[in-house]
């Protein structure tokens, strides 16, 4: 913490209030399949920010991808789950 006050103390007044009004801002994260990687970012990938995966071939980055995208969708599918025995069901026509 001492490091960020040094800095901080630097600041215009200015800026100084624009980085207060920043880190009040609260930031909403996907999670990704990587633990150690939710870890690192504290918390998972940031909602509404581009982020490119970058690495060699073969080197699980579709992998990754899909893993987070079907993280993503599970919420989605529990709250919106919807069973269909036949397509007349939606009609309310049993068969």
């Amino acid at each position: 913490m001492e490091i960020e006050e040094e800095i901080l103390a630097k600041l215009s007044p200015k800026v100084l209030a624009r980085a207060k009004m920043a880190s009040e801002v609260e930031l909403h994260r996907q999670m990704t399949p990587s633990t150690g990687l939710n870890a690192a970012l504290r918390g998972g990938i940031g909602y509404g920010r581009q982020t490119l995966v970058w690495g060699s071939k073969s080197s699980g980055k579709s992998t990754f991808c899909l893993g987070t995208l079907g993280i993503a969708q599970r919420p989605v599918r529990e709250r919106h789950s919807l069973m269909l025995n036949s397509p007349l069901t939606l009609l309310g026509q049993n068969v």
